[in-house]
């Protein structure tokens, strides 16, 4: 009889053994589900830059595309929230050079990108919709440069921001049409320091536009912050957002509901890489800038959406060895970010954009992992977005135990075998020392493991860094609940 009851023991015991594999491999596959990867285009030629708007079911993406034997801009588009897209849409036919476009859905596509049919790098408009191609429009009149354009929109009224050098530095234009006219431009930027790589948002709930450039009238580049309440006829002064010594690069804005988000990357001298920021408001001011990427990961060029649920970020982040594809979201009244990788290649994956539209978060980009750059796309619903997810490769030797773990506890801390560091540091998500490990620092040899008093820390993401002359480790995030 007690042999019986044993092997009921031990059957049981592999039967939730067996549950517990189910559930997780029911799990993983919902996971990677949410947000596989599809590929967009099938050419031998390059395809990049993506941009990526949505409305309602409506999904669009335009590119720039050398199938043609010069670049070209294209657009797909779906009709089904991105179940099927149609096929690639040729919007302009020239034989100059087309590129970097950003695409806005109404009932049509309005379309702007920077084309070098005058000779000189200038910006262009086109709109396709069911009755086809429009006429295409030159809105820059510049004769030096002008380029790197970035759009907004509310109905069939559009807004445009770009880098212009007709005034022998780079200065940021603006331009707008409304009532079937396009405006005369408007130049937002008048220092003699180059402004460069704007952004501009529309907030349909209070009609105000968000514009946000990076410039180096301070003696670095630093991230800038502008609006208008009356659609862009005033904008009020260049508010700076980063503010540091490190420089800023390459901010996008978005908007909704009264609330507002700005993503940089910047770089961190401590850290030796590049990382992601964000700021929000809210309500009165700007918070103070935050860390959204995994530290020490190398992570550039950000991409932003809002809702009213929060805020998504997508990036690309070198942390695993090649470029890849991640995905961040916070809700507005929380303080942690959600982290998710998207792409899980070989080959470096470059150029996302991202967009919330209701429960999904959509993000297209291109990657070279069919041997010459591709667009591709997932969608996933924000709430699967998660840290937990995310097998990173920065330090993957480090243990932590128990993690997450409660602040009344101590953390145990294994290392890997030949850890010649003898002074670890637990440090906030900016890179700040929280607390130093006494006790491995009492040793005069290296420890395979130490712990970490966690008294007094505030619930939230942390990292470890450990130093010796020019090597750094860093953790996996640890979370304090």
């Amino acid at each position: 009889m007690e042999s019986m009851d044993m092997n009921w023991i031990g059957e049981s015991h592999r039967m939730r053994i067996r549950l517990c594999l189910f559930a997780l491999l029911s799990l993983s596959t919902l996971i990677f589900a949410e947000f596989e990867n599809i590929r967009l285009t099938n050419t031998v030629y390059y395809n990049g830059e993506p941009s990526l708007f949505v409305l309602g079911d409506t999904v669009a993406v335009a590119y720039e595309s050398y199938e043609f034997g010069n670049d070209e801009i294209m657009l797909l588009r779906s009709l089904n929230g991105g179940e099927n897209f149609s096929a690639p849409i040729r919007i302009t036919t020239t034989d100059s050079a087309s590129w970097r476009p950003k695409v806005f859905v109404n009932d049509g596509c309005d379309i702007i990108y920077e084309d070098k049919l005058t000779g000189a790098r200038e910006v262009f408009y086109r709109r396709y919709d069911a009755s086809g191609l429009g006429l295409q429009i030159k809105i820059s009149s510049g004769s030096v440069y002008s380029a790197f354009p970035a759009l907004t929109g509310h109905g069939r009224d559009l807004y445009v921001v770009w880098e212009d050098g007709r005034n022998g530095n780079d200065e940021i234009y603006f331009r707008k049409y409304e009532g079937s006219a396009w405006s005369a431009e408007k130049r937002l930027t008048t220092n003699d320091s180059t402004s460069w790589g704007a952004d501009i948002a529309f907030d349909e709930s209070n009609s105000r536009l968000h514009v946000v450039f990076f410039d180096y009238r301070t003696g670095n580049d630093e991230v800038y912050y502008m609006t208008s309440s009356d659609n862009g006829e005033n904008f009020s002064s260049a508010l700076n957002l980063s503010n540091d010594a490190a420089n800023s690069w390459e901010p996008r804005v978005a908007a909704a509901g009264g609330k507002v988000a700005v993503v940089w990357y910047g770089w961190r001298p401590d850290l030796t890489a590049y990382e992601v920021y964000c700021v929000r408001k809210t309500g009165g001011s700007f918070s103070v800038p935050q860390v959204v990427s995994l530290l020490g990961a190398d992570s550039k060029c950000p991409a932003v959406s809002v809702s009213d649920s929060g805020i998504v970020v997508s990036w690309e982040d070198y942390g695993d060895g090649n470029d890849e594809i991640y995905i961040a979201f916070q809700r507005w009244a929380e303080n942690e970010w959600k982290i998710t990788r998207v792409t899980s290649e070989g080959h470096d994956s470059f150029g996302s954009d991202v967009m919330l539209a209701g429960s999904f978060a959509h993000v297209v980009w291109f990657d070279y992992r069919d041997g010459v750059d591709q667009i591709y796309f997932a969608s996933g619903n924000w709430q699967t977005i998660s840290t937990e997810k995310v097998v990173s490769l920065v330090s993957p030797l480090i243990r932590l135990f128990p993690n997450p773990i409660a602040s009344t506890s101590q953390l145990l801390v294994g290392l890997p075998d030949g850890n010649a560091i003898l002074e670890w540091m637990l440090c906030d998500p900016l890179g700040r020392v929280v607390n130093r490990s006494v006790e491995l620092n009492s040793l005069n040899k290296p420890a395979s493991h130490f712990r970490v008093d966690l008294a007094g820390c505030p619930p939230g993401c942390y990292f470890l860094k450990g130093s010796l002359r020019d090597h750094t480790r860093f953790s996996r995030p640890i979370t304090i609940k």
